[in-house]
């Protein structure tokens, strides 16, 4: 009902509509997933950037936002290490290269010293895996844009705000708060805990890297609101539905000394589908 229903007015009410972040001025570009810009400003704050705005995003969820941002265009100066199992619907030959952490255990194994089985136990790529990767990425290719699209603070919970593991399975939006067996509190207070956590890899990679780097998000996550003008309530981030707390991302600049880009010729492997990594998020059905 959402996607058919709701989806359609809210596109009425509120536009469909969205910055192009690929357009913007940037040099590194970090992804946190499914943070909306109201929590961003509580958890993070927004003093310590050279400047701070919220956009629209061209999408409520993961892959409409990728869809929409990157699909029919090629960025050959451009590389997107990513976290976020939703790749499959990244057309081929749009950017130079493109790093699927999850399926890319070779490499994380020549850079990271994660235990691979307390990744398993997480069930999601941590945000000090994300970090390491995107070293080793930048060290080779140091004159290509760098997306980094962590996974968190979307759920699994699994982290604090001082980068250690910590999980809590119960906090999950699609069944345990529609079911209310958790609060909107209570997933608002994992979410940030989420965020707390991939903030804290996200300063210390700044650090590492050189240029200009903006944080922003795919997506919001709505937390039981009222979808007006049908009086239905909204979970984690449906399809179609472009409610102001699904679209409204940060967009926080910290300037840096800038690093020549050029264009080259890409590695365009076809990346895998990870249709059991979404089926474990509860995306898909068996």
């Amino acid at each position: 009902m959402l996607s058919r229903v709701v989806g359609p007015l809210t596109r009425l009410i509120y536009g469909s509509g969205g910055e192009d972040v690929m357009s913007r001025d940037w040099d590194n570009l970090f992804i946190f997933d499914a943070c909306r810009s109201d929590m961003f400003e509580e958890v993070v704050g927004v003093d310590q950037f050279d400047s701070y705005e919220t956009i629209r995003s061209k999408g409520g969820n993961s892959p409409e936002w990728i869809r929409n941002n990157f699909n029919g265009k090629t960025y050959n100066d451009t590389i997107y290490v990513v976290a976020n199992p939703w790749t499959h619907v990244l057309e081929q030959d749009i950017f130079f290269k493109v790093i699927d952490v999850f399926e890319e255990k070779e490499m994380v194994q020549s850079c990271s010293s994660i235990d691979f089985e307390k990744w398993d136990d997480v069930g999601t790529v941590p945000a000090s895996v994300m970090n390491d990767v995107t070293r080793k990425i930048h060290d080779t290719h140091p004159d290509k844009r760098l997306i980094v699209h962590y996974f968190q603070p979307h759920d699994p919970v699994i982290g604090r705000g001082d980068g250690e593991i910590e999980i809590d399975e119960e906090l999950e939006p699609r069944t345990n708060l529609v079911t209310g067996r958790v609060s909107p509190g209570e997933i608002w207070d994992g979410y940030s805990r989420n965020l707390q956590y991939v903030y804290h890899y996200a300063e210390k990679l700044m650090d590492d890297l050189d240029g200009k780097t903006v944080i922003s998000a795919d997506h919001g996550e709505l937390l039981g609101e009222i979808l007006w003008p049908i009086p239905v309530r909204g979970y984690a981030h449906p399809e179609g539905v472009y409610h102001p707390n699904l679209t409204t991302v940060p967009w926080a600049e910290i300037d840096g000394e800038r690093r020549e880009i050029a264009a080259g010729q890409g590695n365009h492997d076809r990346i895998s589908k990870n249709k059991e990594r979404l089926r474990d998020l509860g995306y898909l059905g068996d």
